[in-house]
Order: C-alpha cells, then structure tokens, then sequence
C-alpha cells in the first residue's frame, strides 16, 4: 500500500474588506498579486472559489469556482465551529 502525504491546505483570508467601486476586475488583479506575494499561489498550486455579484463572470478568467455567497457562508460555518 501506498500512501501521498499532501500538505495541509493553506487558507487565505484578506483580513480587512475593501470596497470595489465598481472596479471588480481591478481589485481582483490586486488581491491575486496580494496572496501571490504572501502564500506563493501560482496555476496549478492552489484550487480558487470566488463569490459577490460579479463573480460568476470572473470565476471563468482566473480558474476559479463560482460559489453563492449564502452557500460559502454556511460551508466556512460549519468548518469553522466544533459540532
């Protein structure tokens, strides 16, 4: 038997919340070099989930999946609290 050891995921979380006035693309540009610099992501390294309004039109440029913001909610809910 053969056994692959990966290593624990890393989770980003941009600690404070910035407006995009409009500027979606622009943030979203900004925010990926932010943890491209902090964590090292790169394509292929990592698995990506956008929300918000324009997500599901992003998602397809970076490679990302789309996710209701209800839904990620919940699912960071429940991983997050001991049962």
């Amino acid at each position: 038997m053969e056994l692959e050891l990966k290593p624990k995921p890393t989770v980003f979380s941009g600690a404070t919340t910035k407006r995009h006035d409009t500027r979606q693309p622009e943030k979203l540009l900004e925010f990926l070099h932010r943890i491209e610099a902090e964590i090292g992501i790169a394509p292929g390294n990592c698995r990506m989930f956008i929300t918000g309004s324009g997500g599901n039109a992003l998602s397809a440029l970076i490679g990302a999946k789309f996710v209701q913001e209800v839904n990620a909610v919940a699912l960071a809910v429940e991983s997050s609290i001991p049962k």
